[in-house]
């Protein structure tokens, strides 16, 4: 069992429900760094109180976010397959953070030193660093609005959706700032991102423009927002 990897999950994991309760049942059976999660589907079914099939389609929900990676598949009958959660790729800062609430017992493993990167195979190959979508409150400890994570949040789900890896420095988030500053709401942007890449993904010309740099210009980002009225719900 592992406490800090069960914080990660409870803190960070941008679902709820029953897929909450899948990534924390595996993360229960995990070590401090992410490693050696193999319990069986029937297993974290019966004791979620879900189906084997739920459980099924949210490890796949889990590998497609990249919150879970197969290191090795059930090579004979009766073995199941073993995953890791890569919190590697979670920032630092915040397992920093959860490591301070959820500390690991004295001379537990509690960092991802030593673990190898894995290549996926089968069903489950993914990218080779998918995004970690981090859902972090976008409010400081003094009440008001944390404009900087909540860009950082932004630029996250921008990677998400286009599998890209634009890094949260100045030039791409002073512009999402900037939007926030005048008063678009962080779901206004994600509502944006969303809508852009429903009709720019698969365009070779138009698929370019995916980046911070056009989504979030002042004049550009305008237009966009207008067409939410009546593309949203």
């Amino acid at each position: 069992m592992s406490a800090k990897l069960m914080g990660i999950v409870w803190d960070y994991y941008p679902e709820g429900g029953g897929e909450m309760l899948t990534a924390l049942k595996l993360a229960d059976n995990g070590h401090d760094n992410g490693t050696h999660i193999f319990p069986s589907v029937k297993t974290v079914a019966h004791l979620t109180y879900q189906s084997e099939r739920t459980v099924q389609r949210h490890l796949r929900a889990m590998e497609k976010k990249g919150w879970l990676l197969l290191e090795e598949e059930a090579y004979r009958p009766g073995r199941t397959r073993t995953y890791r959660i890569p919190i590697e790729r979670i920032p630092q800062r915040v397992v920093a953070r959860v490591t301070k609430c959820h500390p690991s017992p004295e001379g537990a493993t509690t960092g991802t030193k030593g673990v190898t990167p894995v290549t996926e195979r089968g069903d489950t190959a993914m990218s080779p660093q998918p995004s970690l979508t981090i859902s972090e409150p976008s409010v400081s400890m003094s009440g008001k609005p944390d404009l900087n994570r909540a860009a950082i949040g932004i630029l996250n789900f921008l990677n998400e959706k286009t599998g890209r890896h634009y890094k949260p420095k100045k030039v791409n988030l002073d512009l999402i700032i900037a939007r926030l500053k005048e008063g678009t709401t962080e779901e206004e942007l994600r509502q944006v991102i969303a809508k852009k890449c429903r009709e720019w993904t698969g365009d070779a010309t138009m698929a370019m423009y995916l980046r911070p740099a056009t989504l979030f210009n002042r004049t550009k980002f305008a237009q966009y927002e207008g067409e939410l009225t009546h593309a949203m719900p």
